[in-house]
């Protein structure tokens, strides 16, 4: 991405908010002096977005993100039913 697009196109203003949050929080003398200008371009983003490779990748993030989730349910209910257990048991005891 940092090869091929010019992300200030794409952040804007938002770019010189994020550094300057992060310098900021860990150094709470930080002037507010570092500037990094940005103007969001439709352009820049449709070029991004038509991205064969970029989109591709994003196809197979979402595929794992869907899939992760639904292990995460599936462990959740197990996680759940073995506390069941352990409370059942201590409440015989």
């Amino acid at each position: 991405m940092q090869k091929n697009y010019d992300i200030r196109k794409m952040s804007g203003s938002n770019v010189k908010d994020k550094i300057n949050t992060t310098f900021k929080m860990s150094n709470p003398n930080y002037q507010d002096n570092l500037i990094i200008s940005g103007k969001n371009d439709e352009s820049e983003y449709k070029k991004y977005l038509t991205d064969t490779i970029i989109s591709n990748y994003l196809i197979f993030i979402n595929a794992y993100s869907i899939t992760a989730n639904i292990q995460a349910i599936g462990l959740k209910q197990k996680i759940e039913r073995i506390l069941e257990i352990i409370h059942s048991d201590l409440e015989n005891k």
